[in-house]
């Protein structure tokens, strides 16, 4: 990553993405289904944020050791974190589920965080030079 900043790079480094840990879709199928197939379920689908922040405080040291003006700096968990219950971050809306499985962020997710990328791109962009 150095020799990509030093060649005058922008580099984009997106952080951890939340571990639900159950198959999210499933999990929706079975609790619509216990909800007399009734949506949005009573009771959305979440993760402890606490738990996160301990699973990934090795990956974010890593990540934040890294230093230079051109890089940009992505927190998925801002987008799905503290967003609807403060502590807990959320597997889904009521329109989209956010992981396609226990870590992998559906298409709808991924869709959520590549708008992040792009908007803090826009943003941080270099100037170029001519």
């Amino acid at each position: 990553m150095q020799l990509l900043l030093e060649h005058g790079h922008q580099v984009v480094l997106v952080y951890p993405i939340p571990e639900v840990g159950w198959h999210v879709p499933n999990m929706l199928a079975r609790r619509t289904l216990l909800n007399g197939l009734k949506w949005p379920i009573p009771d959305p689908l979440t993760t402890s944020y606490a738990v996160f922040l301990e699973r990934t405080a090795s990956s974010y040291a890593l990540l934040d050791s890294f230093k230079g003006e051109a890089i940009i700096r992505v927190y998925p968990e801002a987008l799905f974190c503290n967003v609807e219950e403060t502590g807990r971050c959320s597997a889904h809306s009521d329109d989209e589920i956010f992981y396609a499985d226990e870590h992998h962020p559906s298409l709808a997710g991924a869709q959520i965080i590549v708008g992040q990328i792009i908007l803090e791109l826009s943003i941080n962009s270099l100037p170029t030079a001519g």
